[in-house]
């Protein structure tokens, strides 16, 4: 076990022990921290109920937004890194757009595509596509002037720059976006699931609220934790595959 595993552990354990403490300190806290037993117990109620049904809404909802969201990022943010004149224009709109809070506009998805799975797709989307577009506008400074001038001397076209060039040199800063993307995208749906469905495991965080079934509702968010931490490792662990875990290519990684 290396140093940062058993560090990891020892976080975990000791968030685990500091929750129990607080169980055990009285004072109503036990309602708002309940004890680890009464969360295992939690847990069997959870997995026997249609929690099942509702991960595979989210699942479904999230897979289609953040697919879209990444799509629609990635082709724009290409085509306005070879369009410096359109990028100076579009790229502070994209920004000051960025820092509007995704779920301020959720009731102008809902106005024009109902409360159904369609709005939850669209916020999915609207959260993975702005961390996409603008990590790969960023990656421009990524290319070196010197592979465009030899692109250039040997009379390549603009679809073999973009695909020898351009997409190799930035490929480490568009998937820190992609990364950045799917993480928003898992927030996204699950605060839209929240607010208007009547399924999903946003839904089902809100349904153990109002029952107050506190220890399910604390069952469901570890759950949504763990997957998205499981998401991030995945992805990082892809990144290595792929070699894109950042930093700059190399001139012998950028072939003609």
């Amino acid at each position: 076990m290396t140093t940062v595993v058993r560090i990891r552990v020892l976080s975990v354990l000791a968030v685990a022990l500091l929750w129990e403490l607080l169980a055990l300190s009285g004072a109503g806290a036990d309602d708002f921290f309940p004890h680890l037993w009464t969360l295992a117990a939690a847990f069997g109620d959870v997995l026997t109920s249609d929690f099942a049904g509702d991960v595979g809404v989210t699942l479904f909802q999230l897979f289609w937004g953040a697919s879209i969201g990444i799509v629609v990022g990635l082709v724009l943010g290409l085509l306005l890194a070879t369009r410096p004149l359109v990028r100076e224009i579009v790229e502070p709109l994209l920004v000051y757009l960025s820092t509007v809070p995704k779920i301020v506009l959720y009731p102008v998805f809902l106005l024009f595509l109902s409360v159904g799975t369609e709005s939850k797709i669209a916020m999915a989307a609207f959260g993975a596509f702005f961390p996409v577009v603008l990590h790969t506008l960023g990656a421009v400074s990524d290319v070196r002037p010197v592979w465009l001038n030899a692109a250039r001397l040997l009379h390549t076209s603009g679809g073999q720059r973009m695909r020898h060039v351009y997409i190799p040199a930035m490929a480490p800063t568009m998937f820190a976006g992609v990364r950045l993307g799917i993480a928003t995208s898992i927030i996204g749906t699950v605060m839209a699931e929240s607010k208007a469905a009547d399924e999903g495991v946003g839904y089902r965080v809100i349904f153990y609220y109002s029952q107050y079934q506190i220890p399910q509702m604390y069952v469901v968010l570890l759950l949504v934790f763990v997957f998205s931490v499981l998401v991030a490792v995945g992805l990082d662990r892809l990144g290595r595959v792929l070699r894109l875990g950042g930093g700059h290519r190399t001139d012998r990684e950028i072939s003609l």
